[in-house]
Parts: C-alpha cells; structure tokens; sequence
C-alpha cells in the first residue's frame, strides 16, 4: 500500500494507529521519526507511506507495475479489473504533484 502523509504528524498518527490495528508479532515500524518515508511492515502487507513530494522522487508504483491489481467499488467489495482499465489504475497510482530532489539536500 502506498500512501500520502500531509506531514510528520499525520503519517505518525496514521502508522501509530496501522499498528495498533493490524500488527503482528515480528513486524513492525520500522522508520526514525522525521523520516520523509515510512514503511510498516505487516508480513504480507507492506505499507509506504511518504511526505510532501518524496513519492515521486522514488517512484515505487513503476516497482509494482507489472502486480496483481485489486479493484473494490464502494460498498468495499472486490471487482473484476478490465484489462483496458488496468494502466489508467497505475497511472492513478502515481503522485499528482512530484516536487524537485533538491529540496532534500542540505545547503
């Protein structure tokens, strides 16, 4: 799963609560605080969640074009993903604002 943060402090509240919810023995947080990208381990389930502008930077959607897509519509159901549908679902998948490298390094 990968996910936006809209700062620290809301990814912080999202993998504290991830966590609490869904942990298992053995796996776990596994970032410092102030990281500009999280990662919760779950065993079969790996959430990525990033700050601002960091997820276009590393580009993991491009890591899993090629998986298996699961579509639900609202009720929360799965359904059936068309073939024609599946680029513009990764296509979706990508960050819509993608902000420069050069904010990351140090002056």
């Amino acid at each position: 799963i990968l996910g936006d943060a809209e700062n620290e402090r809301h990814m912080q509240s999202a993998l504290e609560a991830l966590d609490e919810a869904l942990s298992t023995p053995g796996f776990g947080i596994s970032p410092e605080r102030g990281g500009k990208w999280t990662l919760l381990d779950l065993g079969d389930v790996v959430v990525d969640l990033f700050l601002p502008g960091v997820r276009g930077i590393y580009r993991l959607e491009d890591l899993y074009a090629d998986a298996t897509i699961h579509a639900y519509d609202e009720a929360g159901r799965e359904r059936r993903v068309l073939p024609e549908e599946r680029l513009s679902l990764l296509s979706a998948l990508r960050p819509q604002k993608e902000s420069p490298a050069s904010e990351f390094h140090s002056s």
